[in-house]
């Protein structure tokens, strides 16, 4: 499968799941797909979550660098699209960010494999699609917004893992 194929399989995905996707450019002019949900639970604190799920395709050599600006600027563009009430107002912002490339190079997958922090009220979550082996890489754990990693988890099970080995 091809990044192309692969990203139209999120597109696929995530449009059946009700997230509306769309294609738009980050500040860097980087094109991306975002789609987006939001979910309350009350486990969360009673808390609302805006979820992003934000794919781009990256070349095989990507740096971990070029992926940590991707992720802040797709964290920066979740914040300013979020709507609704201010972020930490029991509403909160959780941005999956999706790094598909073909022959992934360690740099991506150490960057896929960490926790990124936790910007306030706003969570990253990274994940990369190697389209060559079939592999995706998140966090192992989470620790600081712990009570997300499921939820987190599921949405790239569901929206990368589930549409690339459908």
């Amino acid at each position: 499968m091809t990044p192309e194929e692969a990203m139209g399989r999120i597109w696929r995905s995530t449009a059946d799941a009700g997230m509306q996707p769309t294609r738009t450019a980050l500040f860097g002019g980087r094109e991306v797909l975002v789609a987006r949900t939001k979910q309350f639970r009350l486990r969360w604190m009673a808390t609302m979550l805006h979820t992003f799920v934000v794919a781009s395709e990256f070349p095989p050599d990507v740096s971990a660098h070029e992926l940590d600006a991707f992720m802040d600027q797709a964290i920066q563009f979740a914040k300013a699209n979020k709507g609704g009430l201010p972020v930490g107002m029991q509403t909160g912002i959780a941005v999956v960010t999706v790094a598909v490339t073909a022959g992934a190079g360690p740099a991506a997958a150490g960057w896929a494999s960490k926790v990124h922090g936790r910007k306030f009220a706003a969570m990253p979550w990274p994940a990369l699609l190697d389209t060559a082996t079939g592999t995706v890489v998140q966090p192992a754990k989470m620790t600081i917004g712990g009570i997300y990693k499921a939820y987190l988890q599921e949405m790239v099970q569901t929206h990368v893992v589930g549409a690339v080995h459908a």
